[in-house]
């Protein structure tokens, strides 16, 4: 039994999860070319049932997942990676930090070459999730929000501290991104009483009320690029931002970025 339902049309029918269903509606993607494609609902206990099940850390269920549900559009393999390399680390953050027992991915496309990525889950919010560090004494959503986006605030816990394994090192993934939506479109987080919007390297905070996290990555997708080097260039960047940011270095737990949030599928 799969960990989610996927839904192309008239998912509120199907949807048991009315308040998710409602945030997904009522919510803010920049550009009314942009019309939802694919819902899908994932239950996060099935999912880390599921990943127990299949001997793995939960972070490659995702990937799996993410990987099987864009192969359903005719992107080429580059692409795919791509995108499922998004949708990834937008899943695996609310398995590892909001304590939700549901989230839902929504896939957008545009008749202009956009698409589209949302991940709305109602837990417990990032200013809460922060706050359950020992490190942390957050006060405000916007600082919660400018703190999600930077690089090794975060981390997962490890499976075994005795493996260097690809996933042990994250807390880098809602900078990349976040880092990713600002180069090639833009990036949204809403949380608490905030939205952090970022593009073309400008950030707005903006008024916006929601009880758990919303997560928007909107990219143009006839960009040429390569897909490695960018990720690459994007986690050198994170890491001397971990390493050297005055005002964030002495939280920052991560001082590299893992292999898991770095990394595109072999074949790119």
């Amino acid at each position: 039994m799969k960990p989610y339902i996927c839904i192309e049309n008239k998912f509120r029918k199907i949807c048991n999860d009315v308040n998710i269903v409602e945030s997904l509606e009522s919510s803010y993607i920049a550009g009314n070319r942009l019309t939802i494609k694919l819902l899908c609902i994932f239950d996060v206990k099935e999912l880390i049932e599921k990943s127990y099940e299949k001997f793995e850390y939960v972070g490659e269920t995702i990937e799996a997942i993410a990987l099987e549900l864009i192969s359903k559009y005719n992107y080429d393999i580059v692409k795919r990676n791509f995108y499922s390399y998004i949708m990834r680390e937008m899943m695996r953050n609310v398995v590892e930090h909001s304590k939700a027992e549901k989230f839902c991915l929504a896939l957008y496309i545009g008749d202009e070459d956009e698409i589209a990525f949302k991940v709305i889950d109602t837990g417990i919010g990032i200013k809460k999730s922060l706050n359950s560090h020992p490190n942390y004494n957050v006060n405000d959503s916007v600082t919660a929000l400018a703190f999600s986006i930077r690089p090794g605030i975060t981390k997962t816990h490890k499976r075994d501290p005795s493996i260097d394994d690809m996933w042990q090192n994250s807390g880098f993934g809602l900078y990349m991104v976040s880092s990713i939506g600002n180069k090639l479109g833009y990036f949204s987080i809403i949380s608490g009483e905030s939205e952090l919007f970022i593009k073309n390297s400008i950030k707005s905070y903006n008024k916006r009320k929601f009880k758990g996290t919303e997560v928007t990555v909107a990219i143009k997708n006839n960009i040429k690029l390569n897909t490695s080097i960018l990720l690459k260039e994007i986690s050198q960047q994170g890491n001397e931002l971990a390493k050297n940011s005055l005002m964030f270095s002495r939280y920052a737990e991560i001082k590299t970025a893992s292999k898991a949030s770095t990394l595109l599928n072999e074949y790119n």
